[in-house]
């Protein structure tokens, strides 16, 4: 039976992944690093009196803006790659069975790097710059405890 992923989900899995879903250090920067650099840009412009300095604290706040809204600027000029799918998900014999309106996908789960399961999703990473993220209704209870598996044992 085929299930809607919606945008909104979609987005939202994307945003709290861009944060949190590569390790506590880069959630550090990713969430500090832009506040960081616009007030270090601001007293940078408060405080410096010659031209490449004035020139640095606003290199600096400029860069800390886009720090801060980078996610929202990736999912507003790639807002086609989030639209609502319509997909069957089964888990069984360590397979991933993926079903959409036109295909249909055989993915062995030891081909993940690495699943990991968040409060409404589980996040398969195929590469460093690859993910797949499935909200966990999709999935029924012994899926998840399936996947749950995978999750330990790796």
């Amino acid at each position: 039976m085929l299930q809607t992923i919606t945008r909104k989900e979609n987005i939202q899995f994307f945003l709290h992944d861009y944060y949190f879903g590569h390790g506590k250090w880069i959630a550090g920067l990713r969430l500090m690093g832009g506040p960081l650099l616009l007030l270090i840009g601001i007293n940078q412009y408060k405080l410096s009196e010659d031209k490449a300095s004035i020139a640095y604290g606003g290199f600096c706040f400029v860069y800390g803006i886009y720090m801060l809204l980078r996610p929202y600027l990736w999912v507003l000029f790639r807002l086609d790659s989030y639209k609502a799918e319509r997909i069957e998900i089964r888990v069984n014999e360590g397979m991933l069975f993926i079903k959409d309106d036109k295909n249909q996908h055989e993915i062995g789960l030891g081909t993940f790097q690495k699943i990991i399961e968040n409060k409404h999703y589980f996040t398969f990473i195929i590469s460093r710059s690859q993910r797949i993220r499935m909200p966990k209704r999709l999935f029924n209870h012994e899926a998840q405890n399936m996947l749950k598996q995978g999750i330990s044992t790796q």
